[in-house]
């Protein structure tokens, strides 16, 4: 009853009582793994973003494989700046579903803003290729592309020493 309230609630962007009813749910049932999930989806919206990381993990810990509790977990470590955090998770939600160009598109994007050129570019590839209509990661790509071909022949010249 609560569970379905709440999802009510959260549709129509009443987040508030959305928090209120998953929160109750949760009390009545604490292994409701979609009762977890969608409490995160709720203090996400809220940017309770430290709530939400807490619900996800919950909702991981209960079922190992949700990959969109990974993925939405991701975006939250993305959202607070812990991007050591935010590729870990999106690195599962790749061995997850690896056929989601979101996934890459964001893991891309984390890679990039940490430095890691070569592993961005590699995933903006991945991105393009399974979502060949994705403008976006075909700008990346464009615009890493000579950057990431240096670095990988930097690094078979200093393998061929």
């Amino acid at each position: 009853m609560f569970y379905n309230l709440a999802n009510s609630y959260f549709l129509t962007n009443k987040i508030d009582l959305a928090i209120k009813n998953f929160k109750k749910a949760v009390e009545l049932n604490p292994k409701k793994i979609e009762a977890h999930y969608n409490l995160g989806n709720s203090y996400c919206q809220k940017n309770m973003f430290n709530m939400a990381i807490n619900h996800y993990v919950t909702a991981i810990s209960l079922d190992p494989a949700h990959e969109p509790a990974f993925y939405n977990l991701g975006y939250t470590y993305y959202r607070i700046g812990d991007l050591p955090q935010a590729i870990k998770t999106y690195q599962t939600c790749v061995r997850l579903n690896e056929d989601s160009a979101e996934v890459r598109f964001n893991l891309a994007s984390a890679l990039e803003e940490t430095g890691d050129i070569e592993g961005a570019y590699d995933n903006f590839v991945a991105c393009f290729k399974l979502d060949p209509k994705n403008t976006d990661c075909k700008q990346k790509i464009e615009s890493l592309k000579p950057e990431a071909d240096e670095i990988k022949l930097r690094k078979k010249k200093e393998a061929k020493k």
